[in-house]
């Protein structure tokens, strides 16, 4: 995903991209502000059954952040061995999967997922 640091303080960016503005953890080298990354977005965090939502009307990919959350609208490509597959406009997010539960039901679905975290490598591209 393309993307446009707009702040950071310590490993936090603020970050623009062509779905929404958002706020993550940088994990690579020190980014510089103004400037453009591609980056792979991921999350250590195990996706829940009551964090994810289908969306009824289909608006097109985007990311927000409001109150310590970030909100991923997206289509869920495929959900396989403990992962879902979720396509936000030309991105492909992996996210996994509490074990203990089923996601199947949301497979080919429009949904939107809340995460606490997003951590954003650059690609170096």
């Amino acid at each position: 995903m393309k993307v446009r640091v707009l702040s950071k303080i310590a490993d936090r960016v603020k970050v623009k991209s062509s779905i929404g503005i958002f706020e993550a953890k940088w994990c690579t080298e020190t980014p510089v502000v103004s400037r453009q990354y591609y980056v792979e977005l991921d999350s250590k965090e195990k996706l829940t059954l009551d964090a994810i939502i289908k969306v009824p009307k289909w608006r097109g990919a985007e990311i927000s952040y409001e109150d310590d959350v970030v909100y991923l609208t997206g289509y869920v490509e495929d959900v396989e061995d403990h992962m879902l597959f979720l396509r936000l406009g030309e991105s492909l997010m992996m996210v996994n999967l509490s074990q203990d539960q089923k996601f199947d039901e949301f497979k080919e679905q429009y949904v939107c997922v809340k995460l606490k975290e997003i951590n954003l490598y650059d690609i170096g591209i």
